[in-house]
C-alpha cells in the first residue's frame, strides 16, 4: 500500500546508479540538485557504497539506504524516493 501511494502521487523516480570515486559532499549535492530532490528524500541503492554514504551524510534531510533496509514508515515519510536501476 505504501509503495502504491508513492506511485500514485508520482513520488518514485528511477535513476541511474551513482558511482563516485571520492567521498565529496559537493559531488552528491550537485546530483541531488540536478534531480531537484526535496527535503525528506531517500536514495535507494542495491548496496550502499562507502564513498556515497560518506559524501551524502552531510546533506540534511536526504538519506541513502539499501533496498533491504527501506521500510514502510520511511516510505510514508518520504516526499520523494529515488531508486537506482
Amino acid at each position: 500500500m505504501a509503495i502504491h501511494s508513492l506511485l500514485k502521487d508520482n513520488r518514485l523516480q528511477v535513476v541511474e546508479d551513482i558511482k563516485i570515486a571520492q567521498p565529496k559532499t559537493k559531488i552528491v549535492s550537485a546530483i541531488y540538485a540536478k534531480w531537484k530532490a526535496p527535503t525528506n528524500s531517500y536514495l535507494l541503492v542495491q548496496k550502499v557504497d562507502a564513498n556515497l554514504l560518506r559524501a551524502s551524510r552531510n546533506i540534511p534531510h536526504v538519506k541513502v539506504t539499501d533496498v533491504a533496509s527501506f521500510n514502510t514508515y520511511e516510505c510514508l515519510l518520504a516526499r520523494k524516493v529515488f531508486i537506482t536501476k
